[in-house]
């Protein structure tokens, strides 16, 4: 990037600041204080990470993890934009360049990394060579490009599970079926979120469709509800239901989301992790069954990157054996939504 990344950073500081907004998001036991001058950013931002509370409505004492963004997009050096992060938990402080560098291997993640000037790291959309973001310690630089709003809410959300150091996140819907934690693991498309979403919409607790977490010193499923991601085709009537309250059909408008809280009623608290569920392809008839756990299960586990940033991978890898030891790991082949909603809670809700 022209001129000197660190000539930038320093315009920035130097710059009058513009009227800005706060918000406040609470996620997997995370307080996110997200200072902007850009209220578009936290329109983006609430679509990412949920509805924002109001400063009156954070929760009585001092939340469990704490992590505060300055976001300022206006009156600075013309296309770059400037995010700064901060924690009062100097374990959890930066490298910024961390909460990205951890993902770059994942086939999902919308970033590559391309040549940066050091101790900056630099980061493209995929297919593209012009920067997105530079990175140094707890300094962003972002560029004023389209879709730069999305970029930064994502890096943000990638910045919010690494603060839980003591946490594994994952790639999988999580549920609380009767009291009980329940994962669901499977590839793009496996419909996970689909599932999620069936259980929830019959009574049981929806901890989150798409990302899970999980912390094994308690060996407990920790809610992380964003907004659920609904495609079009198949879902549970119960889920149909309950969009059609709310006058949404992805059917007739596309891929969409909604906010958890207009989905299902109640909210559902951390619960010990009883059963994880493997989607293993779609057939006619759901099939349910139980197995040992091994190699193809654990290899099947789907840890976001940045989970393993703050400790060494084998430490990472004996909890997520551990983790499979200490529950009941079942094989699941979907089919009718409502009928496999229906044979997951026979199986899995207390008796």
């Amino acid at each position: 990037m022209v001129p000197s990344l660190d000539r930038v950073v320093l315009e920035w500081e130097e710059a009058p600041p513009a009227p800005h907004l706060r918000a406040f998001f609470e996620l997997a036991e995370v307080s996110l204080d997200v200072d902007a001058d850009e209220p578009a950013l936290l329109e983006e931002l609430a679509a990412v990470l949920g509805r924002p509370r109001r400063e009156t409505e954070k929760k009585a004492g001092p939340a469990r993890h704490q992590l505060a963004a300055r976001v300022r997009a206006r009156g600075g050096p013309g296309g770059f934009g400037h995010l700064r992060l901060s924690t009062a938990d100097p374990q959890a402080r930066g490298p910024a360049e961390l909460d990205f560098l951890m993902s770059l291997d994942s086939e999902d993640f919308p970033f590559h990394r391309v040549e940066a000037a050091p101790p900056w790291t630099s980061l493209a959309f995929r297919g593209q060579a012009e920067p997105m973001f530079a990175l140094r310690d707890d300094d962003c630089l972002f560029a004023l490009v389209p879709g730069w709003r999305k970029a930064v809410s994502l890096l943000l959300l990638q910045r919010v599970m690494r603060v839980r150091r003591d946490a594994v996140f994952f790639h999988a819907g999580s549920v609380a079926v009767g009291g009980r934690g329940v994962l669901i693991v499977g590839p793009k498309g496996a419909g996970k979120s689909t599932l999620a979403l069936a259980l929830a919409t019959r009574g049981h607790g929806l901890l989150g469709d798409e990302h899970a977490c999980y912390v094994p010193a308690r060996h407990e499923l920790v809610p992380f509800r964003r907004p659920v991601g609904v495609k079009p085709g198949p879902r549970a009537r119960t889920s149909s239901a309950a969009l059609a309250r709310l006058g949404r059909d992805p059917d007739r408008d596309g891929m969409m989301r909604v906010p958890a809280e207009d989905l299902v009623s109640g909210t559902a608290g951390p619960v010990p992790l009883h059963a994880v569920v493997f989607l293993r392809g779609f057939a006619e008839e759901p099939r349910l069954s139980r197995v040992e756990p091994g190699r193809e299960e654990l290899a099947a586990l789907q840890p976001v990157g940045s989970s393993f940033a703050n400790a060494a991978s084998t430490e990472r890898v004996f909890q997520l054996v551990r983790l499979l030891s200490r529950a009941e790991v079942w094989d699941l082949r979907p089919g009718q939504p409502d009928d496999t909603a229906a044979l997951v809670e026979s199986a899995l809700a207390p008796q």
